[in-house]
């Protein structure tokens, strides 16, 4: 979902551009192809969105080679799409709306730490430099490993002994707060009498721990998929990230350095854990200190009016209004694929007007599972428009503008048209199958 790489004493962000000499660290604007080569089998992922999805992390698996919305509605917001060869990460500013699904063309990457692994010769100065405040508990809680990986896995065995999971939200436990500042992670967790916390506190402390020993590492917030396959904003966890010597990033599983069981009052003298002073909460006003203004709008006397009921006669202009709409819902539609403001997006618009004639036509058409030219030997269009779509959505550059390819396609219709029932023709800017046709 997003990767946190840079620490500035209060939290974990996501930089960007902070090698002077390399690009792929870099939010740039990608076509529907990226360049984005990685070791292992290419495959394809699709996301289907069924509520709202607020945050502006695009979910994404491995390194992605191709990025394309299922719906040509939605392929408008492609041009703002940014992505992060260096993190793997997507960005969209808005998040993701209910339907607008999408399809990842990308290549899973083996990502699983050991302590075999040998980590990136260079250390990342200006974490090491961050993680100062650590310099004690990360040399004491690493003595007697005879190699910095297995530094990093003897803290994380330490921390998971010594810790207990909470998220502080219910009970007494609400003495141990959320945050990520250099106060909550030193004397408030790893140095604190009783070490609670939730990923949040585990992940952010374990990798600063391992910047400390001069192994790269950072914060990494996502999810391991269930076999149903639904993720949810609840699933989200965070886990840590080492850049290993071949220069990949191999996961260090959350089961490694995170404690699980609760904590007890019996356990140790537990210590509240506060806020640094600039970040506590305004207190709120009590109820005996509201304002004048309020108390008198509370003391009115509220008066009941009936209410009168409403004309139905608008009710029966509904009817035609609703057949109304259909053309021009269609013709909206087809202005909007046709100026797409990339040319790629323009030629797929294209061929998704023609499937769509043949829909309002009554003609059969293949399901989306099937390639373009099947789908175009059924409803029997002509399979170069097919293959002009493939090779103008795939292709890794900007092909030809789409003017002539939609002249192409307004004769195809033409065809379609000509081969059809009469009152087929007729209803055809009426029929509202390809507007409400399931995706």
């Amino acid at each position: 979902m997003a990767v946190l790489d840079r620490y500035d004493g209060t939290r974990w962000y996501a930089a960007n551009d902070t090698s002077a000499t390399d690009f792929s660290d870099r939010y740039l604007r990608v076509s529907s192809r990226i360049d984005n080569p990685a070791p292992g089998e290419e495959k394809l992922f699709t996301f289907f969105i069924r509520n709202r999805w607020d945050l502006p992390w695009v979910p994404t698996i491995g390194a992605m080679q191709a990025f394309e919305f299922y719906d040509d509605y939605a392929s408008d917001r492609l041009p703002d799409l940014r992505y992060n060869r260096a993190t793997d990460t997507a960005l969209l500013p808005g998040g993701l709306d209910v339907r607008e699904d999408y399809v990842i063309s990308a290549i899973p990457v083996a990502d699983r730490l050991s302590e075999k692994n040998k980590p990136w010769p260079t250390p990342d100065t200006e974490l090491r430099d961050a993680a100062a405040f650590l310099d004690i508990p990360a040399r004491a809680r690493s003595l007697g490993a005879k190699t910095d990986m297995q530094a990093v896995f003897k803290i994380a065995e330490r921390l998971r002994l010594r810790g207990r999971y909470s998220d502080g939200a219910f009970g007494w436990e609400r003495e141990f707060e959320a945050g990520r500042d250099s106060i909550r992670l030193d004397e408030g967790f790893v140095n604190a009498p009783a070490m609670v916390g939730n990923d949040e506190q585990y992940a952010a402390t374990m990798a600063l721990l391992a910047n400390r020993l001069g192994v790269p590492a950072r914060v990494a917030i996502g999810t391991e998929l269930a076999k149903n396959g639904v993720i949810k904003g609840k699933h989200l966890d965070a886990w840590v990230e080492i850049r290993v010597a071949d220069g990949s990033r191999r996961v260090l599983e959350t089961s490694e350095f995170m404690g699980h069981r609760a904590p007890k009052r019996d356990d140790v003298r537990l210590t509240p854990v506060r806020l640094p002073p600039e970040r506590q909460d305004e207190p709120r006003p009590s109820e005996q200190e509201q304002p004048d203004e309020q108390r008198e709008l509370e003391e009115q006397p509220q008066q009941d009016e009936a209410d009168e009921p409403l004309p139905r006669w608008p009710l029966f202009l509904l009817i035609p209004a609703s057949f109304a709409a259909i053309p021009v819902a269609k013709g909206v539609r087809r202005r909007r694929r046709r100026s797409a403001a990339l040319a790629s997006t323009a030629y797929l618009g294209g061929w998704e007007e023609l499937l769509d004639t043949a829909r309002d036509l009554g003609i059969a058409v293949p399901p989306p599972a099937s390639t373009r030219p099947a789908r175009a030997r059924a409803p029997g269009i002509s399979p170069r428009l097919a293959r002009e779509a493939d090779v103008a959505v795939f292709t890794p550059t900007e092909p030809v503008p789409a003017g002539p390819y939609w002249d192409r396609i307004d004769e195809q219709r033409r065809r379609l048209a000509s081969r059809a029932p009469g009152w087929r023709i007729a209803l055809a800017p009426l029929n509202p199958a390809s507007l409400f046709r399931r995706r």
